[in-house]
């Protein structure tokens, strides 16, 4: 790559690995509070229960309780607080992948971006045309050129991402999958966020479908 095209990217490159980076660090400092609070609040109910309750049943792992009625409150708190913070271990990882793959969907769109106004002729094959009624209501030629690149964006980011880079081999004539080891990985993961926005993370046909097709080892995950 020239040194003016990598500088004329840098811009979209750079604040791209930074979020990723920062997004990243965040990650590990936010897991290890959640695990700590898990563990306190795990041991707050733990401590509650011993201290008002009878034991009526045991075995190797656990035990169970009998609470007090005017105990019944305070108790039945901690055990809530002590779910949420089993939940939050739960829904963390969740949260940030999805804003991993968000980071990506912004930083592809603005890339396509770049890549268009530098090679403005690609334009002429976009799948939308204005017609002449569309054109006027533009002040400028800039300012419809503009708008037809917003909607082309649009349209490719619409797409699966398999689908995008189908489109961006197609239309940059270049290889971009080719010796490409992480791609499996990379699907996998954009395939589960959709699982975790849409399904809570229950497992699709879709899934599975688009998963085989990229020849993603899930082992036995079935729907």
């Amino acid at each position: 790559m020239s040194e003016e095209k990598e500088s004329k990217l840098k811009p979209i490159i750079n604040p791209f690995l930074h979020n990723l980076d920062a997004m990243e660090e965040s990650m590990d400092i936010l897991m290890g509070m959640t695990w700590a609070l898990a563990k306190a609040a795990r041991e707050e109910h733990l401590k509650i229960l011993e201290k008002y309750g009878t034991v009526i049943e045991e075995d190797e792992d656990s035990k169970k309780y009998e609470i007090p009625n005017k105990n019944s409150r305070e108790t039945l708190q901690k055990k809530r607080k002590q779910t949420r913070a089993k939940r939050a271990q739960i829904l963390l990882p969740r949260l940030f992948l999805i804003s991993f793959v968000s980071e990506y969907d912004a930083f592809l769109g603005n890339l396509i971006v770049a890549v268009f106004n530098r090679r403005p002729e690609l334009l002429k094959s976009a799948d939308k045309v204005l017609s002449f009624a569309e054109l006027m209501e533009f002040e400028s030629l800039e300012e419809a050129k503009n708008s037809l690149l917003e909607i082309e964006v649009e349209n490719i980011l619409r797409k699966s991402h398999s689908d995008q880079f189908t489109w961006m081999e197609n239309r940059f004539s270049i290889k971009l999958r080719e010796k490409l080891d992480v791609w499996p990985t990379f699907i996998e993961l954009t395939e589960r966020r959709n699982l975790f926005v849409h399904t809570d993370g229950v497992v699709t046909s879709q899934y599975l479908k688009v998963c085989s097709n990229h020849k993603v080892e899930i082992g036995n995950i079935k729907q």
